[in-house]
């Protein structure tokens, strides 16, 4: 869908197993985000667990959340829920 073949990044493996890796994934992703500048985007697939630790938000199964970086966080700008 992008043009390029998805890369694995171990920080986005889910933290429902093991929470340790909270503040490195909040650091390492909100460092990403903050590099990305308009007109380019970056979009990352990850789970429950980790979207909450990042946003505060507990997504539904397959719903989107847009966020951008804002002060060195990500900031929630929007929500696509899965179509019914």
């Amino acid at each position: 869908a992008f043009g390029e073949e998805p890369e694995p990044w171990p920080v986005l493996n889910s933290l429902h197993y093991d929470a340790s890796g909270e503040a490195a994934l909040v650091r390492e992703v909100n460092a990403l985000a903050a590099q990305v500048k308009p007109p380019y985007n970056a979009v990352l697939v990850t789970h429950n667990f980790n979207i909450r630790a990042l946003t505060g938000i507990s997504p539904r199964e397959a719903e989107i959340i847009v966020t951008r970086s804002s002060g060195g966080k990500l900031e929630v700008v929007g929500r696509i829920p899965l179509p019914q």
